[in-house]
C-alpha cells in the first residue's frame, strides 16, 4: 500500500468513527489533529472530500433501491428544486449585497487617491512658493546689505 493510500485509509477511518461517534462529519482540523499520518489541511481536505462524496453518493444509490410512487418522487423533486431555489437566492443576495460593498470600496478608494493626488500637488506648491520667498529673501537681504554698504 502506498503513502496516498495509507492517508487516505487513515482519514476515511477517523471520519467513519467520529461520524458514529459524533453524529456529525468531521472538520478538516479535527481530522488534522486526529489522523498523525496527515498535516496539510489540504490533503485533510481532499480525502474527506473523497469519503463524504461516496459515502454521499452510496446514500443516493440506497434511496434509488427504494420503491417510491411517482407521486412521491414528484413530491421530493419539488422538495429538491424548493430548497436549491432557496439557496440560490440567498447565494445571489449575498452576491449582490458583496458587489455593492466593492463597489463603495472601490469608489472609497477613488476619493482617496483623488485626495493623495490633491494633497501632493499642494505640497508641491508649498515647496515651490518657499524657494520662491528663499530667493526673494536672498535677494532682499543681498539689496539690503548693499544699500547699508553704499
Amino acid at each position: 500500500m502506498n503513502e496516498s493510500e495509507v492517508k487516505r485509509n487513515a482519514v476515511k477511518g477517523f471520519c467513519e468513527q467520529f461520524l458514529e461517534e459524533k453524529q456529525t462529519y468531521p472538520t478538516v482540523r479535527d481530522i488534522q489533529a486526529g489522523v498523525e499520518e496527515v498535516n496539510s489541511t489540504s490533503t485533510c481536505h481532499k480525502y474527506f472530500k473523497e469519503w463524504r462524496e461516496q459515502r454521499e453518493f452510496k446514500a443516493v444509490e440506497r434511496v434509488k433501491m427504494i420503491p417510491i410512487s411517482d407521486a412521491v418522487a414528484k413530491a421530493i423533486q419539488e422538495n429538491i428544486d424548493r430548497i436549491v431555489s432557496e439557496q440560490v437566492s440567498v447565494y445571489e443576495s449575498v452576491n449582490q449585497e458583496h458587489s455593492r460593498h466593492i463597489d463603495s470600496l472601490t469608489a472609497d478608494l477613488k476619493e482617496a487617491e483623488d485626495r493623495i493626488a490633491a494633497l501632493q500637488k499642494a505640497v508641491e506648491t508649498a515647496f515651490e512658493e518657499k524657494a520662491e520667498l528663499e530667493i526673494r529673501l536672498r535677494l532682499a537681504v543681498q539689496k539690503g546689505l548693499a544699500i547699508v554698504l553704499s
